[in-house]
């Protein structure tokens, strides 16, 4: 039985300030978890518009298209990262994640959530 709370839930695409990075984010009645964002640093190696940007880092998001790799940070956190060819990040996860095991629940969520925002943006 679905609670009010994941009815309610909503996949948001946020663009950055600096109009090339963006910010997946789960958001709920209650609050909102961030699933994913870009680098926002222009490594994308954009021609674009910064719309375009941003639906072509959630495609590549959605597809997994890049190399995956999960890291603990010093604190014992894991986090997920998704790179190009050329190790450049396309889109990384906040460092949060107790375990392996759960940060790769998290980056497969994402990519679902991805999947469906880039749809929404007119894929």
């Amino acid at each position: 039985m679905r609670r009010d709370s994941e009815r309610d839930a909503a996949i948001t695409v946020i663009p950055l300030r600096n109009a090339t990075g963006w910010r997946l984010v789960h958001r709920t009645p209650t609050g909102a978890d961030v699933l994913a964002s870009s680098p926002g640093n222009g490594t994308e190696h954009s021609t674009g518009t910064s719309t375009e940007t941003m639906r072509r880092g959630l495609r590549r998001l959605g597809d997994g298209d890049g190399t995956l790799a999960m890291t603990e940070t010093v604190d014992h956190h894991w986090q997920w990262t998704l790179a190009d060819i050329g190790d450049a990040p396309i889109a990384s996860s906040p460092p949060i994640y107790r375990d392996p095991g759960s940060c790769r629940r998290a980056y497969l969520d994402a990519r679902r959530a991805a999947h469906a925002a880039a749809d929404q943006a007119g894929r």
